[in-house]
C-alpha cells in the first residue's frame, strides 16, 4: 500500500486537497492519495466493494502452496495478478524486472496510483522536494536469488535488496528528498508515516510518500 502525504503549505498544486471547508494549520501534513493491493483486490475501491458484500477475502485454495503444508494454516489472505508487471512504463529493462521482487514491482504502480489519486499529475512533481520511506521487513526474492552464487548478477541487489524499495522509487519517479526503507516488524508502516511527517515538518521535503509492504510466497516464512 503507498499513500502520499503533503504539508497544507506546501508550495505544489493543492487544489485536489482543500476542496471543503476544512480549518487548516501551517504545521498540518495530510493524506492527499492513497492506493493499494490488498487480498482479492486489486485496488482500494474493490477492497472497499468486498468488504460491503461480506466477501471473505481468506481463503483455502493452493495458490501459494498445498494444503496441509508442513502443518500451516489453510486459509490464508493472497494478493492477485503478481505476475503482471508493466516493466516499460516504468523504464526498466525486461532482465532487472525478471530480478525485481514482486512488492517492489507493486510499490511502483501503487505510487504511480496515489499521485493520480491526488490529482496530480506525476510529471509535474519529477524533481519535487518529495521523500519516500517504506515499510519493509524482509525480501523473500532477495534470499532466493542470493542462494547460488552462479546466479547472482547486477540486477540481483537493484531489484530485491530492502534500500531499493525506497530507492528504486525516488528514481524512477526522479524524487529529491529523503529515501529509505525502514523495518521496525509488524510497525514498520506506522514508522514511516512518523519519518515522513516529522521530515515535512522538518522542512526537509514538501511532501512524502509511504508505502507498506508485506508478501509471504515462502511457505517457510510461515512456519
Amino acid at each position: 500500500m503507498s499513500a502520499q502525504f503533503e504539508s497544507v503549505n506546501n508550495p505544489m498544486p493543492l487544489e485536489s486537497m482543500i476542496r471543503n471547508e476544512v480549518l487548516y494549520y501551517d504545521n498540518d501534513v495530510v493524506i492527499t492519495g492513497i492506493s493499494g493491493r490488498l487480498p482479492e483486490s486489486s485496488n482500494i475501491e474493490e477492497f472497499k466493494e468486498n468488504l460491503m458484500k461480506e466477501v471473505d477475502m481468506v481463503n483455502d485454495d493452493e495458490r501459494r502452496w498445498p494444503k496441509g503444508l508442513y502443518g500451516l494454516p489453510t486459509r490464508c489472505a493472497k494478493i492477485k495478478d503478481l505476475s503482471k508487471f508493466d516493466a516499460n512504463f516504468f523504464g526498466i529493462h525486461p532482465k532487472q524486472a525478471h530480478r525485481m521482487d514482486p512488492m517492489l514491482r507493486k510499490m511502483l504502480e501503487v505510487t504511480y496510483e496515489a499521485i493520480i489519486d491526488a490529482g496530480i499529475n506525476p510529471t509535474t512533481v519529477r524533481g519535487s522536494r518529495t521523500g519516500v520511506f517504506v515499510g519493509i521487513s524482509f525480501s523473500e526474492s532477495y534470499e532466493f536469488w542470493m542462494r547460488d552464487s552462479e546466479d547472482i548478477n547486477e540486477y540481483t541487489m537493484l531489484g530485491s535488496a530492502k534500500s531499493m524499495f525506497a530507492n528504486r522509487v525516488s528514481f524512477s519517479f526522479d524524487f529529491n528528498g529523503p529515501s529509505y526503507s525502514l523495518d521496525t516488524a509488524c510497525s514498520s508502516s506506522m514508522y514511516g508515516i512518523h519519518h515522513a511527517v516529522s521530515a515535512i515538518r522538518a522542512g526537509e521535503c514538501n511532501a512524502a510518500i509511504v508505502g507498506g509492504l508485506n508478501l509471504i510466497l515462502n511457505p517457510h516464512t510461515s512456519l
